[in-house]
């Protein structure tokens, strides 16, 4: 597990100090970006920061469910193609014991008019 680490980022003018495990140059990202989001929000109306990071948070948050049932979705779909794929592999051993059986089949049936001749 990484290391706890302090430090203090800016968002709409605010500060705030946090402790994370991340890299810090990850969350310097991270903030920079909702920094920028926040003062969209705030320049284009009367809005608070504290308004303007209710509104991004609800936006992540809805970002953030509509990426899990999109997971879930695919999660899903790659669990039908691998039966549907165990089920042809297995369709097709079959198909090969039976092509198998018949080719014998026809030697031994060529061997029986070979010996009668």
């Amino acid at each position: 597990m990484s290391e706890m680490q302090k430090m203090t980022i800016q968002i709409g003018g605010v500060k705030y100090p946090i402790t994370t495990a991340e890299d810090p140059a990850y969350v310097e990202e991270l903030a920079k970006e909702m920094d920028k989001l926040a003062r969209q929000l705030m320049g284009n109306s009367r809005m608070s920061i504290n308004e303007a990071l209710v509104l991004m948070a609800l936006s992540y948050l809805d970002a953030h469910k509509k990426s899990e049932r999109s997971a879930d979705h695919l999660r899903g779909q790659i669990a039908e193609y691998l039966e549907e794929a165990a089920k042809a592999r297995m369709e097709a051993g079959e198909a090969r014991k039976e092509l198998t059986r018949l080719e014998n089949k026809l030697k031994g049936k060529g061997k029986a008019e070979t010996a009668n001749v």
